[in-house]
């Protein structure tokens, strides 16, 4: 059997001699870089079988780790864990949307680690593409177009486009592991609703817009009503039992050229319409 090999980034060094150990103890080969620009040469020389990479780290952070790695070819669809000591939602959403396969938050529990290796691992072996009928993920992880790009495109050629603002928010009464998994489930689930075309904004505040191409309001609205339905209707589990969840989704839409043919007339629009939202979701903890 071959040994996995496992690059670990981080610009702590003692971190990554502990998950070096952990992981070594386990079975694998582990590789080590304290920053993103060397890890990319090392993806580039050695091909590891998966990375653990820190979100903050010098020269190149773990956001633009992932991305330049997803349109590196072959070794583009190597797995990615992002880690981080911030807890911001945010994090987590602009990390999936550029291609990291899971987030999790410093301090983590090493079986969780494990856990999440294991799993990515397994997932990636051919046997298990054959098993499932998987080919290679779309990760939508390539640059979009700027808002007044997409303005100026669909203006010049008389297409339609949407603006959706969003803003989440939930808390978990029962500490901050579980909150985490909470926030990871909603980051997932955000971004998993995104097309590739769409250009994704990220605000302070859990305030997120998304612009999607093509699409008329009524398309948006569809979008905003699958995004409430998904977060505030599901359970979210921890250890196999239902967390005492509060979430509350708030949601304007605007379209090009209905609504407005200015970048500032769409933005007031969609955020007046965001205050007012007459179909806002509350879920309340039980």
């Amino acid at each position: 059997m071959v040994t996995k090999t496992i690059l670990i980034a981080d610009d702590e060094a003692h971190l990554r001699r502990m998950l070096g150990y952990s992981l070594k103890k386990a079975g694998y080969d582990v590789i080590e870089s304290e920053d993103g620009k060397r890890a990319l040469e090392l993806v580039e020389q050695v091909g590891p079988d998966l990375i653990i990479a820190d979100l903050m780290m010098p020269h190149v952070n773990g956001i633009d780790f992932v991305k330049r790695l997803r349109g590196m070819g072959p070794v583009g669809e190597i797995p990615f864990v992002l880690i981080s000591a911030g807890r911001k939602l945010s994090d987590k959403i602009l990390g999936f949307k550029a291609g990291a396969d899971e987030f999790l938050n410093k301090p983590f529990p090493l079986d969780d680690l494990m856990g999440v290796v294991e799993r990515l691992l397994s997932a990636r072996s051919p046997s298990a593409d054959l098993e499932n009928g998987v080919g290679k993920y779309d990760r939508g992880g390539s640059a979009n177009p700027g808002l007044g790009e997409i303005l100026a495109i669909s203006r010049r050629h008389e297409r339609v486009f949407s603006l959706a603002l969003v803003e989440i928010a939930h808390r978990v009464d029962d500490g901050t592991r579980q909150e985490e998994i909470v926030a990871v489930s909603i980051a997932r689930t955000l971004t998993a609703n995104i097309r590739k075309a769409d250009l994704l904004n990220v605000y302070p505040g859990d305030l997120f817009s998304v612009v999607m191409p093509e699409t008329p309001r009524e398309g948006a609205d569809i979008f905003v009503g699958r995004i409430r339905s998904e977060l505030v209707d599901k359970d979210y589990l921890f250890k196999g039992k239902k967390l005492p969840v509060t979430v509350s989704v708030y949601a304007g839409t605007a379209s090009f050229p209905d609504d407005g043919k200015e970048e500032g007339e769409l933005l007031h629009i969609v955020k007046a319409r965001m205050m007012a939202d007459p179909t806002a979701r509350v879920r309340v903890g039980d």
